[in-house]
């Protein structure tokens, strides 16, 4: 089973459905910045179709998801370009400005498959959880 989340900062900033797209373009530059890729003009980005997106979210029309880009796109969220090497391809490529970045899910600094980040002991929480749970 899929799950879809989304940023609460971005939803109360730009709506549910603008939040989710966000988190969407946000999670691809962020993959992206990872591998270096799409780094152009000092921004991250990643391309995409509205139709394409939409098998992503089978629940949005395609009119919602260009809905949801434009209100990203007015609200400073993100910004658009061009930068496909054949001329008759009009896929748009998206990044996320600052605000983008600050209001959704992914921090470009954090890298959870990190070998220097250790994982939160399972064995502490599910004690914690018992221990608490006999007080009451």
């Amino acid at each position: 089973m899929k799950k879809i989340s989304f940023a609460l900062k971005a939803a109360e900033a730009y709506g549910v459905n603008p939040a989710i797209i966000l988190d969407y373009i946000a999670f691809f530059c962020w993959a992206n910045h990872r591998k270096r890729m799409s780094i152009i003009d000092g921004k991250i980005w990643t391309y995409a179709s509205v139709r394409h997106i939409s098998q992503s979210f089978p629940f949005f029309t395609d009119r919602q998801i260009r809905t949801a880009i434009v209100h990203l796109i007015r609200k400073g969220a993100i910004v658009t370009g061009e930068y496909n090497q054949k001329g008759y391809d009009k896929t748009k490529w998206y990044s996320p400005t600052a605000d983008g970045w600050l209001n959704c899910s992914f921090d470009l600094n954090v890298r959870p498959y990190d070998k220097n980040v250790k994982p939160i002991p399972v064995d502490n929480i599910i004690e914690t959880e018992v221990r608490n749970f006999q007080e009451i």
